[in-house]
C-alpha cells in the first residue's frame, strides 16, 4: 500500500501538513464522519487497520513498541477484550510487563490511545477500556488519501446521518458497514430502504434491515428487481402509516424525498 502526500500528528487534528509547509484544514464534519467510517470498516474486517498503523506510526510519532503494543490492543479489542492487562499482552510479545506498562503510558501521553470507563448495569462495578477514537481520527486522513473522493458507503452514512438528525453510533457505522461490505448490497439498495424508512417516519435501524433482509431473502439486489418484486407482490408494498399521531407523508413531500434520494444515486 503506497502512500505519499501530508500526514497528520497527534498534535494537529483535523490539520494537515502540506508538502512545503503549508497547511490545511479538513473540514471537522468530513474529519468527523471519516473517522467514524473507518472504524465501521475496520471492526468488520474490511480495511486493514495494522497495515495502516505500521505505514504511518513513525509520522504519528509512535516508537517501534509502541506501534507493535498499539496493534496487539487492536487484536485483543476485536475479539472483545477491551481492557487486556499488560500480563495479557506479555504472553503474545517478547517484552516483559514493565516494557509493555510504558509504552502504554507513552501512547496514553501523547493522545494516540484513551482510556474511558463506565459502570456495568448488571454487575455496578466501573470498567475501563481502551478507546481507538483518536487514533482513527487521525489514520483517517491518511487513509482517505487512498480512496474515491466520496467512498460509496460513507455516502450512505452522510445521507442517514442527514435524514435522521444526528450523528451515527458505532454499532450504526458498523450496520451500515456490514450491509455494503459482508452482505456486499449496493449503496442505492440501501439507501432505497432508507428513503422508505422516513417516508414512514420510522427513523429506526431494524426497520432498515427489516426491509433490507425481505429483499436479500427475495434475491432482490439492484432497484429494478424492487420493482418488478413488488409488481409481483404488491402486499410487499411499503404502506405509509408512520408514528402514532402523525399524518400520512403528502404525495408532494414523497416526491420531494424520492428526488433528492435519484441525486444521491446518481452521483
Amino acid at each position: 500500500m503506497a502512500l505519499s502526500g501530508p500526514w497528520l500528528t497527534p498534535g494537529s487534528y483535523g490539520i494537515m501538513s502540506q508538502p512545503g509547509g503549508g497547511v490545511c484544514m479538513i473540514e471537522e464534519e468530513k474529519a468527523n464522519w471519516l473517522s467514524r467510517y473507518l472504524e465501521g470498516m475496520a471492526v468488520q474486517g474490511l480495511v486493514d487497520i495494522t497495515e495502516l498503523i505500521l505505514v504511518s506510526y513513525k509520522n504519528l510519532g509512535m516508537t517501534d513498541m509502541e506501534a507493535v503494543i498499539l496493534m496487539h490492543l487492536w487484536h485483543f479489542h476485536r475479539r472483545n477484550n477491551l481492557f487486556p492487562s499488560p500480563q495479557e499482552l506479555q504472553e503474545v510479545m517478547a517484552a516483559d510487563a514493565g516494557t509493555i506498562r510504558s509504552a502504554i503510558a507513552g501512547l496514553i501521553e501523547k493522545k494516540l490511545l484513551v482510556v474511558k470507563s463506565r459502570v456495568n448495569q448488571n454487575t455496578g462495578k466501573a470498567e475501563s477500556r481502551y478507546s481507538f477514537a483518536r487514533l482513527f481520527a487521525l489514520l483517517a486522513a491518511t487513509w482517505s488519501r487512498e480512496q474515491p473522493e466520496d467512498p460509496p458507503i460513507a455516502q450512505v452514512m452522510r445521507t442517514v446521518e442527514k435524514e435522521f438528525g444526528r450523528p451515527l453510533s458505532p454499532m450504526e457505522v458498523e450496520q451500515i458497514a456490514k450491509w455494503c461490505g459482508q452482505q456486499r448490497l449496493a449503496p442505492e439498495l440501501v439507501l432505497e430502504a432508507v428513503r422508505r424508512t422516513v417516508l414512514q417516519g420510522v427513523y429506526n435501524f431494524r426497520y432498515i434491515d427489516s426491509i433490507l433482509q425481505q429483499w436479500v431473502k427475495n434475491n432482490v439486489r439492484t432497484l429494478a428487481e424492487v420493482a418488478i418484486f413488488e409488481e409481483r407482490h404488491p402486499r410487499s408494498r411499503p404502506r405509509n402509516h408512520g408514528r402514532q399521531g402523525r399524518q400520512p407523508e403528502t404525495k408532494e413531500k414523497e416526491a420531494v424525498i424520492k428526488d433528492k434520494y435519484e441525486d444521491v444515486y446518481m452521483t
